[in-house]
């Protein structure tokens, strides 16, 4: 199944990109992530380089699996909606939900 990317930003304004795939026949979104430090300019060929080779990898860090899709012929638009609720929290939140904690910022 084909990479999806979406590009977004934070409450506190932290730029991020999640990475997308589409698990065979199970219908279940894994997703990873690459948020910008706070001195990072945003460069969208970087985040989906990392954000994708999380959600390749092996490893937990910043992945987030198992997410079901109810029909396969709607799981863009699924992958879209699920991305865009993610524009809603703060980045320290973002960072616990895709395992990021241990980077959080104490700023």
């Amino acid at each position: 199944m084909k990479t999806m990317f979406y590009h977004g930003a934070t409450t506190d304004n932290r730029r991020f990109t999640i990475a997308g795939t589409l698990s065979g026949e199970s219908l279940t979104l894994k997703l990873g992530i690459a948020i910008c430090g706070t001195k990072e300019l945003f460069c969208r060929k970087t985040g989906r380089i990392k954000a994708e080779s999380r959600m390749l990898g092996s490893a937990k860090r910043g992945v987030l699996g198992h997410l079901s899709v109810k029909d396969k012929s709607s799981y863009y638009k699924e992958f879209v909606e699920t991305c865009s609720e993610f524009n809603r929290i703060d980045s320290n939140d973002l960072k616990r939900i895709f395992n990021l904690y241990h980077n959080v910022d104490k700023s």
